[in-house]
């Protein structure tokens, strides 16, 4: 009995001796990751790395480390701007000194040595939005007939209307870059004195999408005829209360068809598939 009660106590013992020792083991992963926190692996600050135990960080620069050196790697391609010999005439501009010389003498008056010195700047023009204004006039032919010039591609038929380019510019803010609909405006309204209505241009999407479909048709088109098409989806939030839908794509090396649908189901895959 005596024997069975010490073997008893002593793996009561052993067990609470692997309790201690697990804490303990655990004690000591926690103390070696705070110990190894250095100013180049967390948040510290550099004035912590010579706290007693601290391991100071490696140095980046080093090239023995293998780690890459901050900016320009050696051997890399440079980036630097290229001399361009294609320059119009009309945009080359000549300086000339200006001012009396020390002699009294007007430098107007003086003798052009030539250049001797040429810097090239790349600029973009000053975009304001201009009017234009398109008058359709009438005209009588000798036989009595009346004939009136057509409105030209791309006029709107309402007295004041916003150009193409104009359009497309705001179409490529939405579609490309996703600036919402009231920032466009704005943004269109800074940079050229142009100030379409946000209405206007929430409106341009689905224009957009009308002047497309005879493209995206013929891609979808030809998409189903490839042989190998990648495929993928991707969610997103849309609509008044972001709901959750899916945007499902379909590309080759060249063509890319993609479609805002909806959900996961398989209807919505035989409509993307299939038919709109």
């Amino acid at each position: 009995m005596e024997l069975i009660a010490l073997t008893r106590a002593l793996m009561a013992e052993n067990a609470a001796l692997k309790a201690e020792v697990a804490q303990l083991r655990e004690r000591v992963v926690k103390l070696e990751r705070l110990v190894s926190r250095n100013s180049g692996n967390s948040g510290m600050p550099p004035s912590a790395d010579d706290l007693p135990g601290r391991k100071k960080p490696k140095d980046r620069t080093a090239g023995s480390t293998g780690r890459r050196r901050p900016g320009k790697q050696p051997g890399a391609e440079g980036r630097a701007l290229a001399w361009s010999d294609k320059v119009a005439d009309g945009d080359i501009i000549d300086h000339y000194p200006q001012g009396p010389c020390g002699c009294g003498a007007d430098l107007a008056l003086a003798s052009d040595l030539g250049v001797t010195g040429a810097h090239q700047q790349i600029e973009i023009p000053l975009v304001v939005a201009r009017r234009f204004q398109h008058n359709l006039h009438t005209v009588v032919c000798r036989c009595g007939r009346v004939h009136t010039a057509p409105r030209p591609a791309g006029v709107s038929t309402a007295p004041v209307g916003l150009g193409v380019n104009l359009q497309a510019w705001c179409v490529y803010l939405l579609v490309v870059h996703a600036i919402p609909v009231h920032r466009c405006a704005e943004l269109v309204a800074s940079l050229t004195g142009a100030e379409p209505s946000s209405g206007f241009v929430h409106g341009l999407i689905g224009r957009a999408a009308a002047a497309v479909a005879a493209a995206n048709a013929r891609i979808r088109m030809m998409l189903t005829l490839a042989y190998v098409v990648c495929c993928d989806e991707t969610p997103v939030r849309a609509g008044p209360k972001k709901a959750k839908k899916y945007l499902l794509v379909a590309c080759t090396d060249l063509l890319t068809w993609y479609n805002m649908l909806g959900g996961r189901d398989l209807d919505t895959f035989k409509r993307f598939v299939l038919a709109d």
